[in-house]
């Protein structure tokens, strides 16, 4: 095999990892300018997750969303807990199980949250146009899947 396209076909590994750790320098960077009280960036997905949601969501269907294992998520939630942005409440009707709900804190910043969230997918998808999104999406999923 030509080594060019060994290299090519090696660096999309590299290319995600780097477009990760962009996106994460991105947003604590808004973070920052937005002055967001402990905020960090392992908090996003898990409030993007309970702000679409309009109710208290199961630990287990949180997991689950977030595509993570249990205990790295549970280490999301007890740094977003401890920051006061959720709070874990004990189920009614299975006392066995964790319900996790948005705070006041994290209600209050919620717009700021959804501006940063759109400046984000925004600089993501710069020059790209409807039919490019679409595809890096469907080649992002497959890879994905390939990992399954």
């Amino acid at each position: 095999m030509n080594y060019n396209v060994v290299m090519e076909q090696e660096s999309i590994i590299w290319l995600i990892s780097s477009i990760r750790n962009k996106s994460t320098d991105f947003l604590r960077d808004k973070i920052k300018e937005g002055k967001l009280e402990n905020l960090n960036t392992s908090h996003s997905a898990l409030l993007s997750i309970l702000y679409h949601s309009d109710h208290a969501l199961p630990m287990q269907d949180v997991v689950k969303r977030l595509g993570r294992s249990k205990s790295t998520v549970t280490e999301m939630v007890k740094s977003a807990e401890k920051a006061g942005y959720i709070k874990k409440i004990e189920d009614r009707e299975d006392k066995r199980a964790l319900l996790l709900k948005l705070t006041d804190k994290a209600i209050t910043i919620q717009n700021d949250f959804n501006r940063i969230s759109t400046e984000l997918i925004e600089k993501t998808y710069e020059g790209f146009s409807d039919v490019e999104k679409a595809a890096v999406i469907n080649l992002l999923e497959k890879i994905y899947r390939n990992f399954e």
